[in-house]
């Protein structure tokens, strides 16, 4: 098939292309009849009524202009039908063809496409009385409409693709298909499955009239009423989440009224959830919910009533007895809800209130229903996105799908937050695309009536933000498509030559986080992105700059190749073991000056969602060592061997349990991995602030076969004693850790991350605690993200927990403190590693004081 016409503008440049097409030609429908022939394309005439709409009108100035790019005829535009010429009627203003039966049940987005003919026996005005002529003149309609003129404009889209092969791949590229032989007969109706349809990506929300091409009618493209306007939120963007505080602001009510915000562990905290069961808490809530209401435009209808981005739920006896009866913290929130979409109604019975299943509050709550105005938005952040959320072998998504499908037997309104980019950094590789559209499938077969597909706005997403936008806009639209046709219709187009590289690239990131070694989070880290894939994906990009000429390919070619530039700076390196030492090598592909000017070339302005300064300031501005030697200290008894590395925050990289032959810490080319600040699991140390800064380095002071002493100073002035110890007869490995404050201020004691033990995805259900001198396995919640209480110290003064590596044996963890009250245990899971972390309390080591920690680890092959 040979291209008529391709615009293409990059760079300020204009080409226009002759090439081939990656996709068929004209959609055939169920008819195989011709209908009209080329020959007539000429004879089309649009037709608008007597009083059309501004998105009519603008249906019609599309259709005119996508019908001249690809015959080369421009239709004339009427108000009423031109005898002799093929009619196209759009929308229902004045048009006698299309009944209220016809439209029934297409809703606001539905369309109806129809290709219609008749007769008439034209008079002959030479003859008397009504004798006709033996042939009757033929008339052609093509009927486009919706129940909706938005319907309408989407009708005209929607047959511009299906038959004339237009493609709208970016706001700047356009690509439309030489006119068919002729037009086959029509009768086509399409509902879309999701109701709202939004992605908040830079292409849409830059480009409106782009987003009403791709039928995305939700909030962040904030289409305009002429192109068939949007579903908005009551003060769009900045209302749109974590809004509980909007409505009772801490700020003004805290001080007089603490008892608005949540009671946790007996005390109110200001910067928490709010009490969702004080009855000032709802009239205030109400008062603010109308007054907004009041003053927002027509088509914001939608209230965001959720949950501050952070734990701190309220557990008064009020609050609690609900979430106890229900199940779920969710009970407490459609609880309130509920009460506040109740009073709103009878002022604005079209209005709904939307409410997150977030994190702590994702279960569904057993008996209470969320009211037909109320929204309950669904939010994946704890997916897995290297596998569809519809594998029941990923236990991430097999969790989330239990809820969603929870949800959505409770609730008529159910939508999703989905998340399209990688939080941690928008700069690296983020091989999403495959479950893009699995996904969709997935919430539209599960009865989600909308989805808000979260990226970026504000800044060059890098990672392919073109290609993964249309993919989505398309599945949002019709979640059946086949994302490897959209895929392959876009690359030749966008990359002309580069495109069977790029495809190749993609394949390589797509394999390489289909193992089951990897977790591709929302917010990862990109270990996966090793030495090895690196070096494998320059060499696909070195042949394809060879296969590209200059120009506008091979620009796109070079900002395709962004995000790999930045892994190559940043990526795990490739680990050698010495004798003494472990021999680091990362890819020298790029200096950071040279990633950082190619950043400011292309605009980029944001590193997640903090400014591109961030990561200049996580280098220090400088390239990190491409070769670099890390030594590590030995310990080892007849039950152990242990590496430590001091210069990595005095890590454990190895621990060897010799007698089971388990390696109970990660591998060794994991003791770079870039580590997670601690996550503040308990909510009134969330509330009581902030750890210390960590050491970056440890110095050895002491050293022995069996022993080794490290010291550590932290910025703050806090100064920390770190002793591991093999014990001879239980064959234990002991870490004591003792702080002391020798700043003239009190200091906050730091979390620290216990010794690390590899296990698979599966770890947190295999955890188990001594209560009573009796082992009971434990069922760990998800509620806080990964992060959960195991058991305090207690009374005892220690507190004990095991968890079992693979079939071989069961890892023993005791944990004693002198000095600090509430030491709790917890653990954190990414990239499908389990850490042990130590919390003592955040109160303030007062000056000259110290405190002590000590850690016991033993392996035993049954629990006693």
């Amino acid at each position: 098939m040979k291209l008529i016409l391709l615009r293409m503008q990059t760079v300020g440049l204009a080409l226009s292309l002759c090439m081939p097409l990656a996709w068929p030609g004209p959609m055939a429908t169920k008819y195989d009849r011709p209908w009209v022939e080329k020959d007539r394309y000429g004879d089309f005439v649009v037709i608008i009524g007597q009083s059309p709409s501004e998105t009519v009108k603008f249906a019609a100035s599309e259709l005119q202009k996508f019908w001249e790019r690809s015959t080369g005829h421009r239709p004339p535009i009427k108000a009423t039908r031109v005898s002799g010429k093929v009619n196209v009627w759009l929308g229902r203003d004045g048009n006698p063809h299309v009944s209220s039966e016809d439209v029934e049940g297409l809703g606001s987005d539905g369309l109806l496409i129809r290709t219609q003919d008749s007769a008439v026996w034209p008079r002959r005005s030479s003859l008397r009385g009504t004798k006709r002529d033996a042939v009757p003149l033929e008339i052609k309609r093509l009927i486009i409409t919706g129940k909706t003129d938005r319907g309408t404009l989407y009708g005209v889209y929607e047959f511009l693709r299906r038959h004339l092969g237009v493609r709208w791949f970016t706001p700047e590229v356009t690509a439309v298909a030489p006119p068919p032989g002729f037009l086959r007969e029509i009768d086509y109706r399409y509902v879309p499955p999701f109701a709202y349809r939004d992605v908040s990506a830079r292409v849409f929300t830059n480009s409106p009239g782009f987003a009403a091409i791709h039928r995305l009618n939700g909030m962040w493209p904030a289409v305009p009423d002429s192109m068939g306007g949007h579903t908005g939120y009551v003060s769009g963007k900045w209302l749109f989440g974590h809004t509980f505080h909007h409505y009772v602001s801490p700020e003004k009510y805290f001080d007089e009224h603490p008892e608005y915000f949540s009671e946790v562990d007996g005390v109110r905290v200001r910067d928490s959830q709010l009490c969702l069961t004080n009855p000032d808490v709802l009239a205030i809530t109400v008062e603010n919910a109308l007054a907004s209401l009041r003053q927002a435009p027509p088509n914001e209808r939608i209230i965001s009533l959720s949950q501050m981005d952070r734990g701190l739920w309220c557990t008064c006896a009020n609050c609690h007895a609900i979430d106890q009866a229900e199940g779920s913290h969710a009970g407490t929130i459609i609880y309130f809800v509920n009460r506040v979409a109740e009073a709103i109604e009878s002022e604005f019975p079209e209005a709904f209130v939307d409410t997150f299943a977030y994190v702590y509050s994702r279960k569904p709550p057993r008996r209470i229903k969320p009211r037909d105005n109320v929204i309950v938005r669904l939010c994946a952040i704890e997916a897995d996105y290297s596998t569809p959320l519809s594998d029941a072998s990923s236990v991430r998504n097999s969790n989330f799908a239990k809820d969603l499908r929870g949800w959505g037997k409770i609730t008529k309104n159910l939508y999703v937050w989905d998340y399209t980019l990688n939080w941690y950094s928008h700069l690296g590789p983020h091989p999403n695309l495959p479950v893009l559209q699995p996904n969709a499938k997935f919430f539209a077969d599960a009865g989600v009536v909308g989805v808000y597909e979260q990226a970026s706005p504000v800044s060059p997403h890098t990672d392919f933000e073109h290609l993964k936008a249309y993919i989505l806009a398309r599945s949002l639209w019709n979640p059946t498509v086949d994302w490897r046709k959209l895929r392959d219709e876009f690359l030749p187009t966008f990359y002309g030559p580069a495109a069977p590289f790029i495809r190749e690239y993609l394949e390589l990131l797509a394999k390489r986080v289909g193992g089951d070694d990897v977790i591709l989070t929302m917010a990862n880290s990109m270990q996966w992105m090793d030495y090895d894939t690196v070096v494998a994906a320059e060499d696909i990009f070195r042949r394809a700059f060879e296969a590209t000429p200059p120009g506008p390919f091979r620009e796109r070619l070079k900002h395709a190749r962004l995000p790999l530039l930045y892994a190559a700076l940043v990526c795990p390196p490739k680990v050698e073991v010495g004798n003494s030492a472990y021999l680091l090598k990362r890819p020298a592909i790029q200096s950071f000056d040279d990633l950082w000017a190619t950043l400011k070339h292309y605009a980029v302005t944001h590193y997640n969602d903090h400014p591109i300064g961030v990561f200049r300031n996580a280098l220090g501005s400088q390239t990190p060592p491409r070769r670099q030697q890390l030594p590590f200290e030995s310990l080892e008894n007849e039950r152990f061997s242990v590496w430590v590395v001091p210069s990595i925050k005095g890590v454990v990289a190895r621990l060897l349990d010799k007698q089971a032959g388990i390696e109970i810490a990660p591998r060794h080319e994991g003791i770079l991995r870039r580590p997670r600040r601690p996550r503040r699991w308990n909510q009134a140390n969330y509330a009581a602030g902030s750890v210390s800064a960590e050491p970056g380095s440890y110095t050895v002071i002491g050293q022995g076969n069996k022993t080794l002493e490290l010291e550590a100073a932290y910025p703050n002035g806090l100064s920390e004693r770190r002793t591991f110890s093999l014990d001879g007869e239980s064959g234990a490995l002991r870490v004591a850790m003792e702080y002391t404050n020798g700043s003239d201020t009190p200091l906050p004691v730091p979390a620290n991350s216990l010794v690390p033990y590899a296990v698979d995805a599966d770890s947190p259900r295999r955890i188990w605690l001594r209560t009573n001198k009796r082992w009971k396995r434990t069922k760990i919640s998800e509620e806080r993200g990964g992060l959960v209480k195991l058991h305090p110290v207690g009374e005892r003064g220690f507190a004990e927990w095991a968890v079992r590596v693979g079939d071989e044996a069961y890892i023993l963890y005791r944990v004693t403190a002198t000095g600090i009250q509430g030491l709790h245990t917890a653990y954190y899971q990414a990239q499908g590693e389990t850490f042990g972390e130590a919390w003592p309390s955040l109160s303030p080591i007062q000056p000259g004081e110290s405190r002590s920690v000590t850690i016991e680890i033993r392996a035993e092959a049954t629990l006693d």
